[in-house]
């Protein structure tokens, strides 16, 4: 079974941008949902103290990322050029293929921080398979899409 492919990455955003940025942050949320049926989970976290936005993404391999990139390339360039400041941080968590590698550098601005750790050496994955479902809350300060597990879904119905 091929392992999950985590990536997280932390960027300051411009003055004054956080309201507009959470509105096209919701825009993305709904495309990202529409549209990639295979992601496990995708956050974004705001500290609103340091400026800053953290996004937290669960695929369930490298080629799942690369399709997400795919989907979004056209948000990653607005965001940059309207938005965001500058990345602090990228964490990758699992098998890197050069060529997501060298996508994901094009929309890294040169001098960012990468951290790559290829191999995992436990865990357990219980959410296999299940639905994505969009989690707003009133007065959050989070988009984000959560899955639920396979579990979940199932009738409780005997048949």
């Amino acid at each position: 079974m091929p392992q999950p492919f985590i990536f997280v990455s932390t960027h300051k955003l411009k003055e004054g941008k956080w309201e507009e940025y959470r509105k096209v942050l919701q825009e993305l949320v709904e495309v990202v949902e529409a549209n990639e049926p295979r992601l496990i989970a995708f956050n974004i976290y705001f500290d609103e103290e340091s400026n800053t936005a953290t996004g937290v993404q669960v695929h369930p391999d490298a080629e799942s990322m690369q399709f997400h990139l795919t989907v979004v390339s056209e948000h990653i360039r607005t965001a940059f050029g309207d938005y965001i400041d500058s990345t602090e941080s990228m964490q990758i968590l699992g098998q890197l293929p050069k060529s997501l590698l060298d996508n994901m550098l094009q929309y890294s601005p040169p001098g960012t921080p990468i951290k790559v750790a290829p191999n995992p050496r436990s865990g357990v994955h219980p959410f296999r398979r299940g639905t994505l479902r969009q989690v707003n809350r009133p007065g959050s300060t989070r988009c984000q899409l959560a899955m639920r597990p396979a579990s979940s879904l199932r009738s409780t119905t005997a048949t």
